[in-house]
């Protein structure tokens, strides 16, 4: 449920005082399906709630993000945290990983790259488990990767 949604919902307990349309504001929102958002956010004209700024959205799936928001979406500078421990810290537009970022798994591979549409593209440089962490630097395209490595001792 997107917070345009909370804010026209029954189960709505949020107050919202009478001041200026699109001024920003901080608060607490528990929706209904038991995600948490605690962070800054806008009244729009028509009176709809959208998450706008600096926030913290916990999601019942056990995904969270902490950064910015715009128009209700993950936009800006943010860290996306996967219930499984594997995280994203980067840019975002519009839900999507986009522009600069590194991921990290579980296992402590991680990936350092440009992303386009949440797919790796372009320079990066991974490191792995499997090469006792040595980086790989190549090109991918968002299906595959051409890496070049150098092994040192």
């Amino acid at each position: 449920m997107t917070t345009n949604e909370y804010a026209n919902n029954s189960q709505n307990n949020f107050e919202n005082r009478a001041t200026p349309q699109s001024q920003s504001r901080r608060g607490i929102f528990v929706f209904p399906n038991g995600d948490k958002y605690d962070g800054e956010y806008i009244v729009t004209e028509q009176g709809k709630i959208q998450r706008q700024g600096q926030g913290k959205h916990i999601g019942q799936d056990g995904l969270v993000y902490d950064g910015q928001w715009r128009n209700d979406l993950m936009n800006g500078r943010g860290l996306l945290t996967h219930d499984d421990g594997s995280q994203y810290d980067g840019e975002f537009v519009d839900n999507y990983f986009q522009g600069q970022g590194t991921y990290s798994w579980t296992d402590g591979a991680k990936y350092t790259g440009k992303f386009v549409g949440s797919k790796a593209e372009g320079e990066a440089e991974y490191q792995g488990p499997q090469l006792g962490f040595v980086p790989f630097i190549g090109q991918a395209n968002g299906q595959e990767a051409t890496l070049r490595y150098k092994i040192t001792s």
